[in-house]
This record gives C-alpha cells, structure tokens and sequence, in this order.
C-alpha cells in the first residue's frame, strides 16, 4: 500500500476510534462557513426558469457606521480593514485584525503601515488593548501586534487563518502579510510572509519567507474547507488588449502546505461591460478579491476600481463553485449591481471601500465588517481618512429569485445526493412557494407533484417543504431534478442532503460556428446544449455562400482594408479553464503567418491572457501561444484550399492538428507570465516548474476572436510600462490578417481526442 493511502486509512481508524469512544470530532475552524445549502445567485444549478427574474442585494450598512476610527497617534489618519475579523471561540464577541497607515509613524521603513488589534463585545464598540509587544517611539503601550525589525512600517494587509487542527498549540492561528522590500538591497525576499500563533496576538515567522514571492500588493488567504486546501486571490498585473493595455486583475493560488505556495495564475479580467460602465482611458481595474468557502460554493467580493471613471472603489458580488471559475454579476441595464457601494459625496466611505477577509455568519444574518476611505485613490496620503464599519445581509441573501403574478419555474439541472427533508430559504409572505420532484427523464414522480406540495406562506431562512403523507424527498439511486414553482415569492437557496452536486455535462461551453442559413453579419452557434453563444463581425467580415469558396452552403469570408482588424469574435470565451479545443477550416491566399484564433495585443512579446493560434503557409508551421509560452510543428500548409486546423489543451498539455492528424505536442507551464518592458526578464519570472498541476489553466484578457489580433488602438499611460520609443497610441495593423475563408468554428471546454478531432476534419 502507498503512504499516502496508509496515512489516510490510519486517520480514518483515528477518527472512528474518537467518534465511537464519544471524544469530539475534529474541532472547525472559527471562519468555516460552509455548508450543506444550494444559493442561486447564479445558475450553476439551473437547467431553466420561466418568469422569474435574478435580484442582486447589497448589504445594507449599520446607521451608526463608522464603528472604528484612528484615535491613537500610531495610526495616523487611516485605520481600515485590510484584514479579519473573527469570533471569539466561546462566542462572547470579536476581534478584529486591522491595517492603518501614518506615512510620520517614525518607523524606519519606506511606508508607514501598522498591523494593529482590537476587541469588541458587540462588533460595533471596539476596544485597542496595549499588548505591549513592539516599541513606538519610547513605549510599548500600544496594540500594534506586528512590525518586523527589517521592514518596519512595511508590513501590511494581515490576513489571518484560525486552524484548530494543527497539533502543535503554537500554529492555532496562520498569517499573511504582504512585506515590501524597503531598506534591503535586493528584492528577492519581497512578497507574502507567513507566520504562526497560539493566540492570534503573539507571532513566529515560518522558517523560510517569503511563502509566495511577488505578485501584487493585495491578497487574501483563507481556508478552503472543500478542497482541504490553503486558497489565496492575489491581485496581478495583465495586459488587456482594450484603453491603456494594463490592468490590475485577479490570480488564485491554493496549497496544502502553508509554507509553499505556486505562483498564482489568471482567473479575472475587466472585460467590455466594466469598461462600458465607466468610460476613461484606464478602464476599470480589479483591486482585490476577497473570496471564501460559502456554504455549498464560493463567493468573493470583488474590489471594483474605477480608474477610468472617478477613483473610487467599491465591491461586487462574484461566485464559484470551486473557488477558481468565478461567475459575475449579471448587469441590468449594462450596469453591474454593487453589494457594498460608495457612500453619497462627503460622506466618510464615499471614496473606497475594502471588505474585510470574510463575513460572519449569525443566525439568520451574515456580518461584514468593511473599510473605508473618505477620498478615492487620486487623492494625496495626508488627505485621506480611513475608518471601519458595519454592514449586514439575510442569510445567503447575495441574490434571490423572484417570481411576480405569472407563475415561476425554476427547474434544476440533475442533481445527485439529495436526500431526507428539503428545505428552502424564501419570502412568500404574500405569495405561493412550492416544489415538486421530478426523474431523470423529466416526469413528476407520483406523490411528488405541485398539487401535493403544502404551499409556504411565510418568510424565513429555513422553511420545510412537504407533500400530502410524505416529508422526505424520495430515495433514489440516480440523479434527480427539483422544480420549484413561485408566485409573488423569492427563493434565495434550498437544502436537501450534505452533499448534493450537479450530475451532467451540459454546462460545458461548446459553440459551432458551420454558418449554414445564416447570411450578412448574422452568425448561430448550432452547439445549443449550453446556451447559444454569440459571434460578432468586426470591419470586413461576412457570410459568403458562393460555392467557388464555402466548403458547405456558407462561410466567414475576410478581406482586409490595410488599417483595421478584420475578426469574428466570439462571445463570452475569456475563461478556456483547464480542458478545450479551438478548431477552425480556413483557407487563405497568403504565403505569410495568418491568424487562426487570437486574444493578443499585437506588439511586443505575448504575456499571461493573450493566446494565439496560428499557421504560416510559407514556413510549413503552426503554432500555439498561451501565457508567454509556445508550442510549433511543421507540416505543409497549401495555400488556396481549405486546411482544418486543431489545438487541444489538457491540464497543460497541447496537441497540434492539421487536417485531422496531430502534427506536434507540448507542455505549459502555470503561473502568471507578465511583462515590464523596462525588464524584458520578467516575461516568464512568475512561472511554476513543469510538474506543477495546473489550477485555473488558460483565462484570457479578452474573448477569442478569428482571423486577427484582438487590440488595434490602445495606450499604456504608465511611462514605465511604454514599449521603448513609443510616446503615443500603440496600434497594431492587420500584418496577420486572415485574407481568405473560414468556416467550421469550433470553441468547447472539452478536450476531444484524436478520433473526434479526425471525424471534424472530414470534409
């Protein structure tokens, strides 16, 4: 028997000696908020509804905020959460973890953070104990519990994790903090430090640190009660091919060794709505993510920053259901809901605002406590004030969905597990709330019916539902599907077993573009078991049925004015994950390299986000590029006839194909491939070793578009971040450019084998 599979038989024998001898199952941890219930604030579960409308709801802040502000000369003008908050473990109040900033603390250092601590009883009367642990100025009476002797004032963002589990008393309590590279001479020891603690208040440092180099500033660390797993958000820098070319975006990494950490990899881009929603040369910008294991899911806080358009930021809901595929907010009206908002002009939050690591749970109301700025990130240090406040939400009450007086359906995809009572968490106070149970074939099972549902009435975050004669869902060994049926009423989430999850494959992406029927710029996606996809034709594109050129009826025919990019993009494809295929026919006339399919910005040398698949007709090549990495083959390539083309990537792995044989394979590696064009070696600085699994795989900085690059015109307005001798716009010219026709699109979040990928080519 392996080790490892000794170790886990030896620990289940553990834990069942313990449980038969009455002693306590292991002790969860004080910021654990998983749990069996199913939230729709997306539609991970959903297979369809009719007539209901998804609500987003934000949290509604405490009327006394602020309920802690800087009051001690330490702090100077900032205290705000960076940080957590946690309950006390006999549940007799809270503590609170928090940053402030004095740019004339005297620290030493280049910055003037302050990791400071504080109690409260109620979670709006907070209390500064003096530790009396480290000096400012001439005393130790202050409630500073961290400031390291080599950085002083250059510590910040303390993210703290509760670990009941650890044997050792001395690792009750985990730390990040991210840690500048002031007053040293080399950077090498710059990024996130972890630390240990018995108590929360006094720290060791890990042997070796940083446990994750670089990255940027802003990270949050949190527990992965799923996965069993250290999961961390880290804001990264990627180049995005719209405005200034340069965002802030966001990474994930995850571990099961505190002390060593992958480098993160992509996992969110602004994209065409957020810069739609405020206008501006630098577009939007993603500050940070906090994101925690929520009941059955994931939910994170995404820091809005609206550089392009005022300065402030403030936070949107985001959802997952493992943590590393996260689902936006859906907009209405072209505008993304807030779920913390600024405050009105003048007002202590209207400036930015940062959500702690994670809410609390109490009872039938969820807690967040939030930091704030009165100014937003334009204004000078001296001017800004930072505060903490108070803002709560019902229990899973992120979004719900309602139903007015046409009936409601909400039908859920099949579901596996589910098991005993259903309950659900709804308002029907002035409506009608039911549910019915239905086979894997679609039919209601008898007994199971609306009719014999018992309507709910009322509100509440856990309310019963049954049938005539029968309280438990029926046993089955396979997958079911629930229908819930609303009038006047809102369903927020439901519970109906400890591990119920989705048991089919239709929610994988597939589009096919074969353009048959379809004529002028008007393309359908005739892959519909997920949803249809939608193309939209940039400058000179359109269908063509002359029969000299369609390889069926119909295809996409380019032809190009020597200026603009001419491309078919297709519609929400930015997040490829770790398995897909992208398969195209096309032919051209051109004996130079021609685009295939593209995400990338066209100058300088591709980085994380940008994606390129290509041929080259006179070099007999194609080629395959993914977060700064390539893989090529040789194979002749005949110019004015059709070729089909296909690249899959599996975990990491790709494969080539040209009409339908694989003509060459390769490896890439995960992690954050960035590029600073002041040092052209940061290309691939922040890459993982090839053994390195990878977790996110491939997001891209824009949707995949067919037959050129994706930017023509941006700027980068950092003089810093400028390719050298540009003083202007960069603009990229269709020196790839797709002259000729393309037909039989294929995009799916599948990797097809060799067979499939033979049976495509086929004419």
């Amino acid at each position: 028997m392996k080790r490892r599979a000794l170790v886990l038989v030896l620990l289940a024998m553990d834990l069942s000696v313990c449980l038969l001898d009455g002693a306590d199952p292991p002790a969860k941890a004080l910021d654990d908020l998983t749990g069996p219930w199913q939230l729709f604030v997306d539609d991970y579960l959903i297979a369809e509804k009719t007539n209901v409308k998804r609500t987003y709801h934000p949290f509604t802040k405490f009327t006394g905020n602020p309920v802690l502000s800087p009051d001690r000369p330490w702090e100077g003008r900032r205290s705000y959460v960076y940080g957590t908050v946690l309950p006390n473990a006999d549940g007799s109040g809270y503590r609170m973890w928090y940053q402030g900033y004095n740019e004339r603390g005297n620290f030493g250092g280049l910055r003037g953070y302050v990791n400071a601590y504080a109690t409260s009883a109620d979670g709006i009367r907070w209390d500064k104990p003096n530790l009396g642990i480290f000096r400012w100025r001439d005393s130790t009476e202050n409630n500073m519990f961290l400031a390291r002797k080599h950085s002083p004032g250059d510590d910040h963002n303390p993210q703290i994790i509760h670990t009941p589990w650890e044997t050792d008393p001395q690792k009750k309590f985990k730390m990040i903090t991210y840690t500048y590279a002031a007053n040293r001479d080399t950077s090498e020891d710059e990024g996130y430090w972890g630390s240990y603690s018995p108590d929360g208040i006094h720290w060791t440092d890990v042997e070796h640190n940083p446990v994750l180099k670089k990255g940027g500033d802003v990270g949050h660390f949190s527990w992965d009660a799923h996965q069993k797993r250290y999961m961390a958000t880290v804001k990264i820098w990627t180049t995005v091919p719209r405005l200034d070319g340069l965002r802030r975006c966001i990474g994930i990494t995850a571990t099961e060794d505190f002390e060593h950490w992958p480098h993160p990899e992509l996992v969110l881009v602004p994209d065409e709505i957020d810069d739609r929603m405020y206008p501006g040369k630098s577009g939007v910008q993603f500050y940070g993510l906090s994101s925690f294991a929520y009941e059955s899911g994931y939910i994170g806080f995404l820091w809005i920053f609206r550089t392009g358009s005022g300065g402030q930021i403030y936070v949107q809901l985001v959802s997952s259901r493992d943590g590393i595929a996260w689902t936006r907010a859906e907009p209405t009206d072209g505008m993304r809901p807030a779920a913390l908002p600024n405050g009105p002009d003048g007002s202590w939050d209207a400036g930015c605002i940062f959500s702690a690591s994670h809410p609390l749970v109490e009872g039938d109301t969820i807690k967040l406590w939030y930091g704030a700025w009165d100014k937003d990130h334009r204004a000078p240090d001296p001017a800004i004030t930072g505060r903490v406040g108070l803002a709560t939400l019902r229990k899973d009450g992120f979004a719900s969905l309602d139903a007015g007086e046409n009936t409601g359906i909400v039908t859920t995809k099949l579901l596996k597990g589910l098991s005993g009572r259903l309950y659900v968490n709804g308002e029907a106070a002035d409506g009608d709330l039911r549910a019915e149970v239905l086979d894997a074939d679609g039919k209601v099972i008898p007994g199971y019916s609306r009719r014999d549902c018992r309507a709910i009435h009322r509100n509440g975050i856990e309310q019963a539902i049954t049938w005539k004669g029968r309280r438990a869902l029926p046993r089955s060994k396979q997958p079911l599907r629930l229908r819930f049926v609303l009038k006047r009423a809102s369903l927020y989430s439901f519970r109906a077993g400890p591990l119920v999850d989705v048991d089919e494959e239709s929610a994988v992406l597939k589009a096919f573009f074969d353009f048959e029927g379809d004529r002028g710029t008007s393309a359908t996606d005739k892959a519909t078991e997920d949803g249809h996809q939608r193309g939209r034709f940039h400058n000179h594109v359109s269908i063509s049925r002359d029969p000299a050129n369609a390889h069926g009826e119909s295809c996409l025919v380019f032809t190009s004015d020597g200026e603009t990019l001419s491309t078919f993009q297709i519609v929400d494809t930015m997040n490829l994950g770790k398995h897909f295929t992208l398969a195209a026919r096309v032919k051209t006339g051109q004996q130079r390299r021609t685009r295939l399919f593209s995400t990338y910005r066209g100058c300088d040398q591709p980085v994380c986000g940008e994606l390129i698949f290509d041929c080259d007709p006179a070099g007999g090549e194609v080629r395959f590029v993914a977060n700064g990495q390539t893989v090529t083959a040789q194979c002749p390539i005949a110019v004015n006839r059709y070729h089909h083309y296909a690249v899959t990537y599996n975990a990491g792995e790709v494969k080539l194909y040209t009409d339908g044989k694989q003509v060459g394979s390769g490896r890439l590696r995960s992690g954050t491939c960035y590029y600073v064009y002041r040092d052209p070696k940061t290309v691939q600085e922040c890459l993982n070793r090839l053994e390195t699994e990878t977790l996110a795989g491939i997001y891209l900085s824009s949707d995949l578009r067919v037959g050129e690059d994706a930017a023509g015109k941006f700027e980068i307005l950092d003089r810093n971040l400028k390719p050298p001798g540009i003083t202007g716009p960069v603009i990229t010219g269709p020196d790839e450019q797709l002259i000729g026709f393309a037909d039989d699109i294929l995009v799916t979040r599948r990797t097809l084998g060799a067979a499939e990928i033979a049976a495509l080519s086929k004419p």
